[in-house]
């Protein structure tokens, strides 16, 4: 994942993850548990938040920001998300889909 920081240096990512029918409830238990490990972790993440779709019980997304394009790479690097991807994929009916954005002050 490579982005250019916008005026704020900060880096902004969504995740949308679709549940396999049957397996939002375990989706959402490791979503949970990698939340906490993410917020404890990892002192360049500055909001990781999963939520999901009230409209649509198999649809999840993941608001992220870092402090910069170093603590995103950081994340993506580090053990723990290693360790917890195996779980969060086999509750997946397709791959994540990632975007990456700059973030900037809105003047």
């Amino acid at each position: 994942m490579s982005a250019a920081a916008g005026d704020d240096g900060q880096i902004a990512v969504t995740t949308t993850l679709h549940a396999k029918p049957g397996e939002e409830k375990a989706l959402m238990t490791a979503l949970t548990a990698f939340a906490a490990v993410v917020r404890r972790e990892e002192a360049g993440c500055v909001r990781y938040e999963p939520v999901r779709s009230k409209h649509e019980p198999t649809r999840f997304l993941v608001l992220e920001r870092y402090r910069d394009e170093q603590a995103l790479m950081d994340h993506a690097n580090a053990a723990h998300f290693a360790e917890a991807l195996p779980a969060l994929m086999d509750c997946l009916a397709s791959p994540p889909d990632v975007a990456v954005f700059e973030t900037f002050d809105g003047q």
